[in-house]
């Protein structure tokens, strides 16, 4: 994973804070509520020629007018302001933190589809009053993962660490789970679905081993064929189309099928070529691909010779341990 170059803290930027909500409330754009001791975001009406995440017709009240300064109710953490000892309010903080460190409006913006409001529509509405600009040109929210019980997140209490999922499948399954739904849909995880998902994943590798098997038991070079250089374009007009990984998948499970045919009508040149193709596509969306030792081919060809001689008990009994190491389908 690529780190982040900043982990920036709340309690780090207060001054930051609380100079852009005195600039608000210096312009008439925030007020302090003294009843309520909530220094509040006063919303503007709505711009027709503008985008919102919520609908244009919903009507504005104080209930809208967020806070930007709250007394903590939930703990003895606050912090001194010219108001009243508090602590910022969340739309604040995020927008605090963006307008220090970027120049406004940044290239893509998003985060859980849950977030697109309150959250990002409010640190939007601070950016078009604060800086007369979008907080950013493209918007990306990812759906919620979920399980029989809802939302897996810690919020919910609900969670399944991807630690624990490594261990009882494999990471590689990680990825290829989340080529099964798109990336602004909701996603149910559930025991059964990792199951069958598992089983999917592992029909690509034993594939893969099994046509270099055959390549290998003919003595074939892959090489006889020309490398696969540059994406396919289908491929390429999934990923283009609003980040399509279903249709993704859609091409790699066409290519696995097409090298099983392959190797069902024992055309190598057209092994190599699938076996080529969905290498190079499985490692370029970042999977990590097997690559038989000599001690796995001699195994296999041991059963294929068995096999050939029709010894077929001991075949039997060595294709099943091929087939638990997904050497063979």
């Amino acid at each position: 994973l690529i780190q982040p170059d900043l982990l920036p803290r709340v309690s780090e930027h207060l001054s930051e804070i609380k100079w852009i909500i005195s600039s608000l409330i210096s312009r008439n754009q925030a007020y302090w509520d003294k009843p309520s001791q909530t220094v509040k975001f006063l919303q503007p009406p709505k711009d027709k020629s503008l985008n919102y995440f919520t609908s244009y017709e919903e009507e504005l009240s104080e209930e809208t007018n967020f806070a930007l300064w709250k007394e903590n109710v939930n703990s003895k953490e606050d912090y001194e302001s010219p108001w009243f000892r508090g602590i910022p309010g969340w739309h604040i903080e995020c927008f605090a933190m963006l307008h220090k460190y970027f120049e406004l409006p940044i290239t893509i913006h998003g985060g859980g589809v849950d977030l697109k409001f309150p959250h990002h529509e409010n640190v939007n509405l601070l950016s078009r009053t604060a800086c007369n600009c979008e907080i950013a040109d493209i918007w990306v929210h990812i759906g919620q993962v979920l399980n029989e019980e809802g939302k897996l997140s810690k919020s919910s209490n609900f969670s399944w660490k991807v630690e624990e999922c490594a261990s009882l499948y494999s990471w590689e399954l990680l990825r290829y789970l989340f080529l099964k739904a798109r990336y602004n849909k909701p996603q149910t995880i559930t025991k059964a679905n990792l199951d069958n998902y598992w089983a999917e994943w592992k029909s690509f590798i034993s594939a893969l081993n099994y046509a270099q098997i055959i390549l290998s038991r003919e003595g074939l070079a892959e090489e006889f064929h020309q490398d696969i250089q540059e994406l396919d374009e289908r491929f390429i007009s999934c990923l283009e189309n609003d980040l399509n990984l279903p249709e993704v998948l859609s091409c790699l499970e066409n290519w696995k099928q097409l090298l099983l045919n392959a190797i069902k009508s024992q055309k190598n040149s057209e092994i190599a070529l699938y076996r080529k193709t969905l290498s190079f596509h499985l490692s370029w969306l970042g999977f990590t691909l097997p690559n038989l030792s000599q001690t796995e081919l001699n195994e296999a060809k041991t059963w294929f010779d068995l096999v050939e001689s029709k010894e077929y008990q001991q075949a039997d009994l060595i294709r099943s341990k091929l087939q638990e190491k997904l050497i063979i389908p």
